[in-house]
């Protein structure tokens, strides 16, 4: 995922756009001195959520970067500023969830900067099924992996942006 500089002063900036994908003022970040004294050994990272378009930050101080987190939830989606989307991954979400609006998407979160952040799990509240999403990018091919296949030699590789849906789709109706 791409990764954004942390200046000097532990500020970075949050791009956005409206809705309709015209250029918005951007929101200056920062963190904290007290979520900084909680970074407990190198590699932490800490949160931020950006109060304009509610998207989460993971925060590495050590290494000075920053990275959005993607993340769909219908109480994110009010919120009336956006980042553009640019991924595959953030395309699918769009997709999926115009299929089945009570999707909830959620990135992993690794706890070092180094760990893999590229795995998306995508649920349906009240439904025991869930399914994830693999590529290091957020770009095509993602490895598709769901709780009923009995190992992951059963996995399967979208190559396109619609086969992920639907094989997402498909699995949780």
């Amino acid at each position: 995922m791409k990764r954004t500089a942390i200046d000097a002063d532990h500020t970075w900036l949050c791009e956005h756009v409206t809705r309709n994908g015209a250029p918005a003022a951007s929101t200056r970040l920062s963190v904290s001195p007290t979520e900084a004294a909680k970074q407990r050994s190198p590699g932490y990272r800490v949160h931020s959520r950006c109060p304009a378009c509610g998207t989460l930050w993971r925060v590495w101080l050590e290494s000075r970067e920053a990275s959005p987190m993607i993340e769909w939830d219908a109480e994110l989606d009010k919120c009336a500023l956006r980042r553009p989307r640019v991924l595959d991954i953030e395309q699918i979400i769009a997709l999926v969830v115009e299929s089945i609006p009570s999707t909830i998407v959620s990135q992993y979160d690794p706890p070092f900067v180094a760990d893999d952040a590229g795995v998306w799990i995508f649920a349906v509240p009240g439904n025991d099924k869930d399914i994830q999403l693999e590529s290091a990018t957020g770009m095509c091919p993602f490895l598709v992996e769901h709780n009923s296949m009995k190992s992951t030699s059963e996995a399967i590789m979208a190559t396109s942006i619609q086969q992920a849906v639907d094989e997402i789709v498909r699995y949780l109706r």
